[in-house]
């Protein structure tokens, strides 16, 4: 199990997500990389992803950086079919308990956020909840089709705390989560991960699977 330190960062005045890189920069935080390839036989390709995390007690940031070779963007609201487009998703689990999150963002900040213990029966919450989620991409926010890159491109998230339930902090939490990169409807779908995902075919809804991370 791979384990990382969610640093805590003060923020005196309020930041849009366009801001998360440069602020992330300033406070040194460390890159990660999703580089496990966990389906190789049947999917190999490997688009280069990484991301790094930080907290201000009240919100988690997140900043995803991806290299690959073509981008799509498909989904044309927030709760749509993210995960067939190029996306980033960050499943998390606050908590000791079964209960987990899933915010998957396609890479013209569309998000899927939902909840539950499992695949099945998973909660999604209204768009207004949802749009609580401030993004910032650099392809932009609108709807297109498949086309070649072979570029890097970035995206960022302000993900505000209220947003899972019973937490009211996050300094001293000790938690779980992993880091996807996937692609499933692209012309080469392809499934990354951070921490290892040890199954016969792609699955992320694995918490057992999880890596730890530690609020600082």
């Amino acid at each position: 199990m791979k384990s990382l330190l969610v640093k805590r960062i003060d923020v005196k005045s309020p930041i849009v997500a366009k801001d998360v890189s440069r602020l992330l920069e300033e406070n040194n935080i460390k890159w990660n990389v999703a580089d496990c390839v966990c389906w190789a036989k049947d999917f190999p390709y490997a688009p280069e992803m990484k991301f790094r995390i930080a907290h201000s007690d009240n919100s988690i940031f997140v900043n995803y950086r991806v290299k690959e070779k073509a981008v799509r963007a498909v989904a044309e609201t927030d709760n749509g079919n993210v995960w067939e487009d190029s996306c980033c998703e960050f499943f998390f689990s606050p908590k000791a308990d079964s209960m987990y999150y899933n915010i998957e963002s396609n890479c013209a900040g569309k998000i899927l956020f939902a909840s539950g213990n499992s695949r099945n029966n998973r909660k999604r919450y209204p768009l207004d909840f949802v749009a609580k989620i401030d993004r910032w991409s650099s392809l932009g926010n609108g709807v297109f089709e498949e086309r070649t890159y072979n570029d890097e491109w970035e995206m960022s998230l302000i993900i505000p705390i209220s947003m899972f339930e019973g937490v009211d902090h996050l300094s001293g939490m000790v938690s779980s989560a992993n880091f996807y990169k996937c692609g499933d409807k692209l012309s080469t779908p392809h499934f990354m991960s951070w921490n290892l995902v040890e199954t016969p075919s792609p699955d992320y809804h694995r918490p057992d699977f999880f890596g730890k991370i530690t609020f600082e």
